[in-house]
């Protein structure tokens, strides 16, 4: 059986702007797993209770991975079988997951969250794995829950692209609704829900038309009413080499209900556009296609909605490379320069499908290996807009901390060493826009040496050193 070693690279971006440069990095433990992190329209990570966490297989199984400091400790077996493509979706406090398996059965099942172990348990509702089928064609699905807790997976046939549905638990299934059937056989899609205008939709390529393809369902409506599709920006298709749509694709959405979509294209010809950004409006109408890069592949799109930010991560070339990162205001999209997360060769980047509700954003990647293959990670945290000192810097025994934040926002300030452990206790509270808050550090039972005060916001994180002479 083949080897494989996870090792994650725990990433934070501090006190930077916009064109945030990577600041320091954790190495983390080696953990053997037993398939890459692919798909593109997936996610196989989640953030709940302060903590990442994943479905990853190992030799001896699947398992449920959570993320304590710089070590993933694995908790719970939930699938005997070494080959497991998750997607995963946090709602509340259960975690649902997609386990697809290709031609084999795959999987939905669904995890509760128990705060007296601090980890999941299988949900008290339905704790067994619901099989599902596929069929022979299927390259990948990808799940989403819409407001009526109903859940939907969309996936690709050998030219179809379809939809089935479940009500809560999740253990009848629903005969497959077809969206499209003109793609062509190497295309595929994606599913996301809109909460924000009760909505969920489905993203998918047709090669066959050089389109990308695009139909909505209102929450309300029944199962099997659509929209036509919406062919999303087809006013920048270009009869250049094979045309607009490639079958690489990831989503997400704003809180007001625009949907960002991270494509590749089909282009292929030097000087035009290969990563792409999509954006439809909560109204209905498609922007023209944003260009982000004119090489690479496999894009997938972070973003940070209380700062405006957009974050569209890719592989440098095909087959494998340094994963990059290139980053936009929401308000006025244009990219600027790519930025290495990870120097390669790596592929498969995936994230979460909801951001946490902080500023923090992890990526893992698989790096190109046919033996030994490791699994790579960076945690990025957004610059956050405030003033912060420190006085008296140096200082002998006290020191205050003062800051204001350019909006409200709960925040936590705490003092931590060099080793980046935390050595005062944790100031936490509400800073209202524009006021001056201060808080005093005492010093007296610490050792002379360099510190970093570090606070957190809701929308950012930002330090400062302090220098205690005794």
């Amino acid at each position: 059986m083949r080897k494989f070693t996870l090792l994650l690279v725990f990433c934070a971006f501090l006190s930077l702007p916009l064109a945030a440069q990577l600041s320091s990095f954790k190495n983390l433990q080696p953990l053997g797993v037993a398939t890459n992190t692919g798909d593109k329209p997936q996610s196989k990570i989640w953030f709940y209770e302060g903590k990442y966490w994943s479905i990853l297989p190992n030799a001896e199984g699947t398992f449920l991975w959570r993320l304590d400091g710089t070590a993933w400790t694995k908790l719970q077996l939930l699938l005997p079988g070494d080959y497991a493509k998750a997607d995963c979706k946090v709602v509340g406090n259960l975690a649902h997951v997609l386990l697809f398996r290709e031609t084999n059965t795959s999987y939905v099942l669904s995890l509760e969250y128990d705060p007296a172990t601090a980890t999941y348990k299988l949900w008290s509702k339905q704790p067994n794995r619901t099989n599902l089928v596929f069929g022979p064609n299927a390259e990948i699905a990808s799940l989403d829950v819409d407001s009526k807790e109903r859940m939907w997976i969309a996936y690709d046939g050998i030219k179809e692209i379809y939809a089935i549905w479940s009500d809560a638990p999740y253990t009848n299934w629903s005969a497959p609704i077809v969206l499209a059937d003109n793609t062509s056989s190497d295309d595929l899609s994606g599913v996301i829900a809109l909460p924000s205008i009760n909505k969920v939709g489905v993203l998918w390529s047709n090669s066959a038309t050089q389109r990308f393809g695009f139909k909505l369902h209102d929450d309300n409506a029944t199962p099997e009413a659509w929209s036509e599709d919406e062919v999303p920006a087809s006013q920048s298709a270009l009869d250049i080499g094979s045309g607009m749509a490639d079958d690489h694709l990831n989503m997400t959405a704003a809180s007001d209900g625009t949907l960002y979509a991270a494509v590749k294209t089909s282009f292929e010809t030097a000087g035009y556009t290969k990563i792409a950004l999509l954006i439809r409006r909560p109204y209905g109408t498609w922007d023209d296609m944003y260009k982000v890069s004119g090489t690479g592949t496999r894009p997938i799109v972070i973003l940070n909605d209380a700062q405006d930010k957009l974050k569209v991560i890719y592989t440098a070339d095909e087959g494998g490379g340094d994963i990059l990162q290139r980053e936009s205001s929401t308000k006025n999209i244009l990219f600027d320069s790519p930025r290495t997360l990870l120097a390669g060769p790596y592929n498969y980047p995936s994230t979460a499908k909801n951001n946490p509700n902080a500023p923090e954003s992890l990526v893992i990647a698989t790096n190109v290996s046919t033996l030994n293959l490791q699994v790579m990670g960076v945690l990025t945290v957004d610059a956050l807009n405030a003033t912060l000192k420190a006085y008296p810097n140096p200082f002998n025994m006290k020191c205050t901390i003062a800051f204001s934040l350019a909006e409200d926002s709960d925040y936590s300030i705490g003092l931590y060493d060099s080793k980046g452990l935390r050595v005062t206790e944790f100031f936490e509270g509400n800073a209202l826009k524009g006021k001056q808050n201060k808080i005093t550090v005492d010093g007296s039972r610490l050792a002379s040496g360099m510190y970093i005060a570090r606070l957190k916001t809701n929308t950012g994180l930002q330090h400062i050193k302090v220098l205690l002479e005794k």
